[in-house]
């Protein structure tokens, strides 16, 4: 489990430095896939695979597992800002034990 706050950083090529007390956690229970998603561009969750995949399934009654969506980067930057995640989103997700 992952529990506390840990400041960290991501260096000039995009890499994040985890936090030895989370990194210990991540080599002995889930090894080295992710799943990195965000609700609003700025803050990024990151999921170890195995834990993504039982949210993928979750998902699985909305469909989009079953195709790809590709979106123009600059426009989806500016429907995130526009359209920011709402407590009603998260209600969702809520509902679906996410």
């Amino acid at each position: 489990m992952f529990r506390g706050n840990h400041p960290t950083r991501v260096d000039e090529k995009g890499r994040l430095k985890v936090p030895a007390e989370f990194k210990r956690v991540i080599d002995e229970k889930y090894g080295t896939q992710f799943y990195i998603t965000s609700l609003d561009g700025r803050v990024a969750q990151v999921y170890p695979f195995e834990e993504w995949e039982r949210i993928e399934q979750k998902l699985a009654v909305l469909g989009n597992l079953t195709f790809l969506i590709i979106r123009n980067l600059e426009a989806f930057r500016q429907e995130i800002e526009e359209q920011p995640f709402t407590s009603e989103d998260e209600k969702t997700l809520d509902d679906l034990g996410i």
